[in-house]
């Protein structure tokens, strides 16, 4: 059901809420991989980006792919809002696969997003599409070298999908590094922190069927730190299923851990917070022309700025 909702209704209600901005931002026709219309890249630097992204068109016959679009300005238009569009009319990646990514560059505007298609972000997640574009596009724009910043870019991006070759490996692949992640972020410290006043708020709770019950009291603060674990991983740009998968884990440890703290000290627990949300893409194409395969994007992927 989240799954339908991501894939079908969000891009709808993107599309309705955002139509009037997009009118401002007018999108170009997808002609070619690699579409600069600041004239910033050289005729040869065009040429080897698009060699690149063929060649790795051939090394996969999933039909994903990979265009860039580099802009002078978006002309008011939030930088999310006109990926989408991107997405919308270049059809970016198969129907029914959204394996499709797209590189967006505003130059004027100092601007940048990589949108990833709904069936990539298991492999590429925001937090992923995030370093990808402070470590290699940001510091690169910085110095004028647009060329290297996308090129550097687009070489992460392939090697990312490249090197899962099944839905098995990359799901593997992938919670090992949201794990070290979630790690790194200080997850367990935050946890425990939460777990904590999610207890204190419990107790402070004016509901009587809650008092009169440890396991209720329990299982409020397993809920209510549930979410706010989910929160935590949302706010550091986890995707959708992981952020799932944190709220669950965190309600069934709070509530456990809420319990045996009830039993030990007569006391009960509560706790705080939200979850977040993600993406669906698409695309396809061949050697000559260049043309979408029916895919769409729901806002996956991340922004920044130099």
């Amino acid at each position: 059901m989240l799954s339908a909702f991501r894939k079908f209704l969000f891009p709808v209600l993107m599309l309705m809420l955002s139509a009037s901005a997009w009118a401002e931002f007018q999108v170009p026709q997808l002609t070619q991989r690699v579409t600069d219309l600041t004239q910033t890249l050289s005729a040869a630097q065009v040429d080897q980006l698009e060699q690149k992204l063929i060649e790795f068109e051939q090394q996969q016959d999933s039909g994903a792919q990979i265009a860039v679009l580099m802009v002078p300005t978006l002309d008011g238009t939030a930088i999310e809002q006109a990926a989408l569009a991107v997405f919308d009319k270049w059809q970016l990646g198969q129907k029914g696969q959204d394996n499709g990514i797209l590189i967006l560059v505003a130059k004027d505007d100092r601007q940048m997003r990589i949108e990833v298609g709904y069936g990539f972000e298991g492999v590429i997640p925001d937090l992923q599409a995030s370093r990808i574009i402070n470590r290699q596009m940001v510091p690169a724009f910085k110095n004028d070298d647009y060329f290297t910043g996308i090129s550097d870019a687009m070489e992460s991006i392939m090697a990312l999908v490249l090197n899962e070759p099944t839905g098995l490996t990359n799901s593997a692949k992938s919670n090992a590094q949201n794990i070290d992640e979630l790690v790194e972020k200080n997850i367990v410290v935050f946890f425990f922190i939460s777990l904590f006043a999610s207890q204190l708020i419990s107790r402070a709770l004016p509901w009587s069927f809650v008092k009169k019950s440890k396991g209720r009291q329990s299982l409020v603060a397993g809920a209510i730190n549930g979410l706010a674990t989910g929160g935590f991983v949302g706010y550091h740009g986890f995707p959708g299923d992981v952020i799932i998968k944190a709220i669950f884990a965190g309600f069934v440890v709070s509530t456990i851990l809420s319990g045996v703290m009830s039993a030990n000290r007569g006391g009960g627990s509560g706790g705080s917070f939200r979850g977040g949300g993600r993406s669906s893409g698409g695309f396809g194409g061949g050697r000559g022309g260049f043309s979408g395969g029916g895919g769409r994007s729901g806002g996956g992927g991340a922004s920044g700025r130099w």
